[in-house]
């Protein structure tokens, strides 16, 4: 992905998809599906639940309640991301029953097919109503604002050479635009990575092009988590926030700077 200067209408630029709640309210189809299981159904129910006693059930095909659950909420979140993200294609590697660790979902653990980013589904079972959230919209949305934030900075940080933004955390929203996600009218939590270069610079150096950044953030109040890195003098061919992040996971930092920027 070769770095890209795009002035956006942000006002206007719309997304449909922003971790959308999927709901099913006062509807107990989901408990009516047929249970026989796939072998890929069978592989995800044993990495679930994998204890000895579990792992008999299943592979008698004869399941306890709380895996029926599991599975049927598997199959809900199949048709929940097939609606949602048609163009995209989801392995599940892995799931959490509700209770866990007080957790209040149910949760299964996704990648895209190809890549070893993980991703979450979040499912609550309230009032005869299924609710299913994500984070994988970040995905969706991240080359737009990461083209945002990367504007703001242009002119003004001469060694900036990329930004990579995630978004962990599922929002139910049904749409959003830019702006609110960057004004924090919305917020969804970035946590996004701010890649400067050029030659090895003293620590006091350093200090002063992080203020810079600092500085810019908190004026434009750009809100997130950020990460500021320095990557001395990198390939010719590490031009944007996704080649700075696979750059710095098999060489380090020389510098790196972190500070929140919540919304007020």
């Amino acid at each position: 992905m070769k770095k890209k200067i795009v002035l956006f209408s942000f006002v206007m630029l719309i997304f449909c998809l922003g971790g959308c709640a999927f709901r099913n309210r006062g509807n107990t189809d989901i408990a009516k599906k047929e249970l026989t299981m796939t072998e890929e159904e069978a592989e995800l129910l044993l990495k679930i639940f994998p204890a000895d006693y579990d792992v008999e059930k299943i592979e008698s095909g004869e399941l306890f309640s709380y895996q029926e659950r599991m599975l049927l909420l598997y199959r809900a979140s199949l048709d929940y991301l097939s609606e949602k993200y048609p163009d995209y294609h989801f392995d599940f590697v892995g799931g959490t029953p509700k209770n866990t660790w007080g957790s209040p979902y149910y949760k299964f653990q996704i990648c895209e097919t190809g890549s070893e980013d993980i991703y979450g589904i979040y499912i609550r079972l309230e009032e005869g109503a299924v609710t299913i959230t994500d984070n994988f919209y970040g995905v969706v949305i991240r080359e737009s604002y990461d083209s945002y934030v990367y504007h703001e900075f242009s002119g003004e940080i001469d060694s900036l050479v990329g930004i990579y933004s995630v978004f962990p955390s599922p929002k139910e929203l049904d749409s959003f635009t830019m702006t609110e996600i960057t004004d924090g009218s919305i917020y969804l939590s970035p946590q996004t990575a701010v890649y400067l270069t050029g030659p090895v610079v003293s620590e006091t150096e350093w200090e002063e092009m992080a203020s810079q950044v600092e500085k810019i953030i908190i004026d434009r109040k750009i809100y997130g988590y950020y990460s500021i890195y320095y990557l001395p003098d990198i390939p010719g061919d590490i031009s944007d926030g996704e080649s700075c992040r696979s750059y710095m996971e098999s060489n380090g930092c020389l510098y790196d700077y972190k500070f929140p920027n919540w919304k007020p």
